[in-house]
């Protein structure tokens, strides 16, 4: 895997290769995707490296103007942040981002997609569909039901019959 630091910004980093942030506060430890050697550990630097997938962890920055953070992006603060219809998820007390992989950084939110909420089913099964067999004959209209007009006044009555007074 291809890395190098120390990086400030995506910008510092060549090709497809972003900037790993870190602080002075954090772990030094904390694994960079794919990276490994002598200087990997060393306190707040930060590592220019290939992103695992789209979508892992990563953060571009905070305070970006509206729809700039993609899938996994962070530091958003509001869901008009992210792109389309992604949502921001704070990440305060979570251990991860839904739909997102990778270790959080401590106090940065992410953008995810929304959860998809489905329906709950019916709490208990409904009746069977009948069993009994159909009428054989539908059902015919009283002729008797329809009143008789004069031929000057024939209009159509129900749905296949004229009947008019001749």
């Amino acid at each position: 895997m291809t890395f190098s630091g120390d990086c400030d910004v995506d910008s510092d980093c060549t090709g497809d290769l972003i900037c790993f942030q870190r602080s002075s506060t954090e772990d030094p430890a904390r694994d960079i995707p794919g990276c490994q050697g002598e200087y990997v550990g060393i306190d707040s630097n930060d590592y220019c490296y290939a992103r695992p997938s789209p979508n892992y962890l990563h953060i571009i920055g905070n305070g970006l103007p509206a729809g700039s953070y993609g899938l996994c992006e962070g530091d958003c603060d509001f869901d008009d942040d992210c792109i389309g219809s992604l949502i921001c998820q704070e990440s305060s007390g979570l251990s991860e981002i839904e739909g997102c992989t990778g270790a959080i950084y401590p106090g940065q939110d992410y953008c995810r997609e929304p959860l998809i909420v489905t329906a709950q089913p019916t709490p208990s099964p409904t009746n069977a569909p009948s069993t009994a067999n159909p009428t054989p004959n539908p059902t015919t209209p009283n002729p008797t039901a329809f009143p008789t007009l004069p031929v000057s006044l024939c209009v159509f009555i129900g749905c296949t019959s004229w009947n008019c007074m001749l």
